[in-house]
């Protein structure tokens, strides 16, 4: 029990150490400053593969293969040259066996769905290509 009058009862004021929060602030200042200015645009990053013409040689020898993606009755089909694949683990299989020096380019037609295009990339990345870029479809 406290029979003090409130008059003579010290004010008790309550006080939070800021350094923390100031600390995590800057932090998190830091952090932003330093990943906007080190990360490129997208717009200029350079794709794995070029489609530009090469000189007659070894270098021009190396095609990359080409994997188009197709919407037919609903229904995502994988084409590789004359080849048609109905499924991801199926080109996985097919692409396991073509030469991986050349690349792989991705094209994907108007109609295709993303997740079709997505999961040829997945299937070059699961048959070992290095290089893969998705092209856009010719207009």
């Amino acid at each position: 029990m406290n029979f003090t009058p409130k008059s003579k009862q010290r004010s008790t004021l309550l006080r939070s150490d800021l350094t923390a929060m100031i600390d995590i602030i800057f932090q998190l200042l830091i952090f932003f400053l330093l990943s906007t200015t080190y990360a490129p645009p997208e717009g200029h990053l350079e794709p794995a593969l070029r489609a530009d013409h090469q000189e007659a040689g070894a270098a021009a020898d190396l095609v990359p293969q080409l994997v188009e993606v197709q919407s037919r009755g609903g229904r995502t089909v994988f084409v590789v040259g004359q080849v048609e694949v109905p499924d991801k683990d199926s080109l996985v299989a097919l692409l396991s066996t073509l030469p991986k020096q050349g690349g792989l380019f991705v094209r994907a037609q108007n109609n295709a769905q993303v997740s079709g295009a997505m999961a040829a990339l997945q299937a070059a990345r699961d048959a070992e290509f290095d290089k893969v870029t998705y092209v856009p479809p010719p207009q």
